[in-house]
């Protein structure tokens, strides 16, 4: 495949079209790509129906997560032919940086790259792409990571927002994992990615970001979270679970001291026991 067109979904929940910034600063910045670049909007909102003339739409029945989204994204790309999978949150506001980047790294015809992604700050904190030591995870602090790559040993890792995909390397590992429809998602990408020896390019530009379990969880979605992370540790191996089921005692203890939420002190306490 040596088409340098690229497939771009942007995956909303709970909000309209013209309610996202990743959509409106998409359209605002991306004629500055060279090659074509094909939009899915999809529409994990049952409720709403969304309607975006300027990209093909898809209104699902129940919210799919991301990994259905990012298949079906996948699978478009596969048919017209696109060399890169380019995945956003809604709320990630773009760059005329960003596409400058972007276009810089598929002009230069990089297919020996599994992905290149941007540097995601929150509130002046990095937050993406970082590396982390296999047996500790993710749920201890990661170190960043900028172009210089990782240490010896350790794991690169980065979130989905704003994240170009190799199509054909997608292809070669089946696509997104349905294990982790939503949470974990990207961090089980990227540690497959590890496993193969794919290669990852930090892209010259940074995007403001923010994570959801910085910002807060309800009940509901910080549970599935949990699970999805132990999910996550236990496939990595014993030592990582372990270390997940120690942070989790910590944060109890903390979510104590501070008066959080009683159901989510509940949910932090039976993870540490889960045998699920």
């Amino acid at each position: 495949m040596t088409n340098k067109t690229i497939q771009a979904v942007v995956v909303l929940y709970g909000m309209r079209a013209e309610q996202s910034v990743a959509l409106r600063t998409f359209m605002q910045y991306c004629h500055i790509l060279h090659g074509d670049c094909h939009l899915c909007v999809y529409n994990n909102s049952s409720d709403i129906v969304v309607e975006f003339p300027e990209a093909e739409v898809v209104n699902a029945h129940e919210n799919d997560g991301l990994a259905k989204a990012y298949n079906y994204a996948l699978k478009r790309a596969q048919q017209n032919g696109s060399q890169w999978l380019l995945l956003l949150d809604q709320d990630t506001e773009l760059t005329e940086a960003y596409f400058q980047s972007l276009d810089a790294f598929v002009s230069a015809d990089q297919t020996d790259y599994i992905a290149a992604v941007p540097t995601l700050v929150q509130n002046g904190i990095h937050m993406s792409p970082a590396a982390y030591r296999p047996w500790k995870g993710v749920a201890w602090r990661c170190d960043p990571v900028t172009a210089a790559g990782v240490k010896d040993g350790m794991v690169f890792t980065a979130f989905n927002s704003g994240a170009l995909m190799n199509v054909d390397k997608l292809q070669e590992m089946s696509g997104f994992n349905a294990d982790f429809p939503l949470d974990m998602l990207d961090h089980w990408m990227f540690y497959q990615f590890h496993l193969k020896g794919w290669k990852t390019c930090v892209l010259d530009c940074e995007l403001a970001h923010s994570l959801s379990e910085n910002t807060g969880m309800n009940p509901e979605r910080y549970r599935n979270y949990l699970h999805a992370h132990l999910h996550w540790a236990k496939r990595i191996g014993w030592t990582t679970a372990l270390m997940f089921r120690f942070r989790m005692f910590l944060s109890w203890i903390q979510q104590i001291l501070r008066h959080s939420d009683r159901t989510n002190r509940k949910f932090t306490w039976n993870i540490i026991f889960s045998k699920s």
